[in-house]
């Protein structure tokens, strides 16, 4: 905490996170906490903010809404071009999928591909670093819909590319993503009740399935954000 003297309105520091559900951790729970920069308890990024069970400890954060299957947040740098469609990479054109304003190695990039510095960052100084633009995608499955997904029919390897379901009308069309444990895959092909894909996608690892796994999937939602200290000069 901070003994800083605030003459005028004050900055507020936001957490969200997004947490397995109690029994049944392939679909997750937001939370949601704010306090004051000054004068708030508290700090995000102290270690005692984590249990040493890996989940924030009692009373930390609020519950907002559960059925989440997929939250991501994507961040142009000043370099990302995102104007005919957001991609992710290593190029100074891609978005940034964390952001670490201050440049302090947060968060830690050897937990994932995905916790690494977007390209063409610049360095900090003052002030801290912003996007340009936030792109947050939202997937919810409601859980009535959950209730009545399909399921595997037979066990799924991790090196199979192709497997059958026991309705075939509860499998979405060919591009769209469903979920099955903890990986995602995408769907190229459906053929009755065979339904080839694409494994591993959206940041998992191909893994075993067992026959009679759930396959979800939901409806999905998208909010793109202007950072009002940026001008879209350079039509990106």
């Amino acid at each position: 905490m901070t003994d800083a003297v605030v003459n005028g309105p004050d900055l507020t520091e936001v957490c969200w996170a997004v947490l397995p559900t109690k029994g049944d951790e392939s679909v997750g729970m937001i939370w949601r906490v704010e306090r004051l920069i000054h004068g708030g308890e508290g700090d995000f990024f102290d270690s005692s903010f984590v249990s040493s069970n890996g989940q924030p400890g009692a009373g930390q954060l609020d519950e907002l809404t559960g059925g989440i299957l997929w939250l991501q947040p994507l961040l142009a740098t000043q370099t990302s071009v995102v104007y005919d469609g957001w991609s992710i990479g290593t190029g100074l054109e891609h978005a940034a999928t964390s952001w670490d304003a201050w440049k302090r190695d947060r968060p830690d990039d050897t937990r994932h591909e995905w916790n690494e510095p977007g390209r063409g960052m610049p360095r900090a100084g003052d002030q801290p670093i912003l996007p340009r633009r936030v792109r947050i995608e939202i997937e919810y499955e409601d859980p009535a819909q959950r209730r009545r997904r399909t399921r595997l029919s037979s066990d799924l390897p991790a090196v199979d590319v192709a497997f059958e379901v026991d309705d075939e009308t509860r499998i979405p069309k060919a591009g769209a993503f469903v979920l099955i444990d903890a990986e995602w895959m995408l769907i190229r092909t459906k053929s009755g009740k065979r339904v080839t894909v694409k494994r591993g996608m959206r940041g998992s690892k191909a893994a075993y399935h067992d026959a009679g796994a759930r396959i979800s999937y939901g409806g999905t939602v998208v909010r793109e954000v202007e950072i009002p200290t940026y001008r879209e000069d350079w039509k990106l």
